[in-house]
């Protein structure tokens, strides 16, 4: 009997919806810890029919790339300083980088938000999906990504204790999947690093180190 077999494999990792990071321009403004969700990218064709007696024949037509929602909380500021991690001031800013201005003179109102200035302003979008030991499978990355829509966080609600949470919903020409770099995307504590491969089970044999990513296994020796 083959032992390449689901429950004798214990290693097998399936990836996990939580196991991410996404950076949004570079970190600096919008932390990575205050993301709590992106769609991930999807496309659609169109279709073109063609008839022929009592048969129809289908013809796909060009791709699009649909728009994803980024969700986040906003901050209260951080260390004295009401701009750190501040969402709401961040988004104004970034509609003033695209190229709007408020039309208090006819000189403003000539200015126009244009697809160079806007795609500048967001500075990027990079998703990271993760597995157990931190280390990178794949990275999701938008080509020429903008702001279309900013929701500063629904409403002012004197009966709700939730946290503001802005949304963005960007248009991009094109998302890129590419192979992860096997490395860590954060770095561990010494404490962290050294544990695992020092450690022994109850078996006596070594923890795994996290600086490997686990492999399947072919299990134990019984069989069902």
């Amino acid at each position: 009997m083959s032992r390449n077999e689901f429950w004798h494999m214990r290693q097998i990792e399936p990836k996990r919806q939580f196991r991410w990071i996404a950076t949004i321009g570079n970190g600096d403004v919008i932390y990575k810890y205050v993301v709590r969700s992106v769609a991930k990218p999807t496309w659609t064709t169109t279709n073109k029919e063609h008839k022929i007696l009592g048969h129809t024949f289908n013809f796909p037509g060009p791709v699009t790339w649909n728009p994803i929602d980024v969700k986040f909380v906003d901050l209260a500021g951080q260390e004295g300083d009401v701009t750190k991690g501040n969402a709401a001031l961040f988004l104004q800013e970034a509609i003033y980088a695209a190229g709007y201005q408020f039309p208090v003179g006819i000189g403003d109102a000539t200015l126009g938000v244009t697809k160079a200035k806007a795609a500048s302003a967001l500075g990027g979008l990079r998703i990271d999906q993760l597995d157990s030991a931190g280390l990178i499978l794949e990275s999701y990355t938008f080509h020429n990504a903008f702001i279309e829509v900013v929701n500063f966080g629904d409403t002012f609600d004197y009966d709700s204790e939730e946290f503001v949470e802005a949304t963005l919903t960007l248009r991009y020409d094109w998302a890129k999947i590419d192979k992860g770099s096997g490395l860590r995307k954060e770095d561990l504590s010494s404490n962290a690093s050294n544990r695992a491969s020092t450690s022994a089970n109850l078996s006596g044999e070594t923890g795994l180190s996290y600086s490997s990513r686990p492999k399947n296994s072919s299990g134990g020796s019984n069989t069902y």
